[in-house]
């Protein structure tokens, strides 16, 4: 059995490496119009088998919980342009957001492995520095002391 695969790779902000996914309506606009965010976890590298305390895709239907959400996500800084990656093993949230009065969803990509960039709310921003971003997150979803590692699993072995 093989161990856990991790990259390490410098690495340009998500402005000029991989096109970000746009968000749909403007969600930093507007996020006091989120009623719901769907937020699924994805796992990049297969060969890995992380372990998480919660389940791969949760629904926060708790309007509030939703915009703190959207709130934390509109306050990540941009990211560098040029930055030397942490290990990347692979693990991403897709936040699906669901705005009050709009059929549109808008759709935002964090990883929390690697170098944490955050596609879809706008010009690139990145989560490295913002560690209470996880705790909003995790509180939204019914976790109780939430950090990015929560999020990033743990590998077995």
């Amino acid at each position: 059995m093989m161990g856990p695969v991790a990259l390490l790779a410098s690495c340009s902000s998500p402005d000029s490496s991989v096109p970000p996914k746009p968000a749909a309506s403007g969600l930093c606009g507007h996020p006091e119009a989120v009623v719901s965010v769907a937020v699924t976890r994805t796992n990049g590298l297969p060969n890995n088998h992380p372990i998480f305390t919660f389940p791969s895709k949760v629904m926060v239907n708790d309007s509030a919980s939703a915009r703190r959400v959207a709130e934390a996500v509109c306050a990540l800084p941009r990211a560098p342009s040029r930055i030397i990656c942490p290990a990347d093993f692979g693990i991403s949230y897709a936040l699906e957001f669901h705005l009050r009065s709009d059929p549109t969803i808008d759709l935002v990509e964090v990883e929390s492995t690697g170098c944490r960039f955050v596609r879809g709310a706008g010009a690139g921003r990145w989560v490295e520095t913002s560690p209470t971003f996880w705790t909003v997150l995790g509180t939204a979803v019914g976790l109780t002391n939430p950090d990015n590692a929560t999020f990033a699993g743990t590998m077995p072995g």
